[in-house]
């Protein structure tokens, strides 16, 4: 896509009186706030994936200023990741950490053996 890879985040949903900077009426697994994406804790591997790809279009759309309607940008974010996953063929956890290890490998140097672990253990 081209764009500035935006900072990453990971957001709890808080029930009950707790307090929040960002409120939806809807329940939201991901969000593109200030040049920033923040994502849901504890997603699994598929819907992670689903929920970043379609921040990463928001990211897009802003950048390019492309889609005024907030319609217009959900509808575009979301055709973007069903796209992106079919593209993939909705990876399993497995396939996602051997594609995280090589990609850092290719861009960063060798993983360190303890993460390697990590990645290929909670799979």
């Amino acid at each position: 896509m081209h764009i500035r890879l935006p900072g990453r985040s990971f957001i709890e949903e808080i029930y009950n009186g707790g307090a929040a900077d960002i409120t939806r009426p809807e329940s939201i697994l991901g969000l593109f706030y200030l040049g920033r994406i923040y994502v849901v804790k504890d997603l699994a591997d598929a819907e992670l994936v689903r929920v970043v790809t379609h921040e990463l279009r928001h990211s897009y759309q802003f950048q390019n200023h492309k889609y005024c309607g907030l319609r217009e940008r959900e509808v575009d974010a979301d055709l973007f990741a069903r796209e992106f996953s079919i593209y993939l063929g909705q990876p399993s956890g497995t396939q996602i950490a051997a594609r995280l290890i090589t990609v850092h490998g290719m861009k960063c140097g060798p993983i360190s053996p303890y993460i390697k672990d990590i990645l290929e253990r909670r799979l």
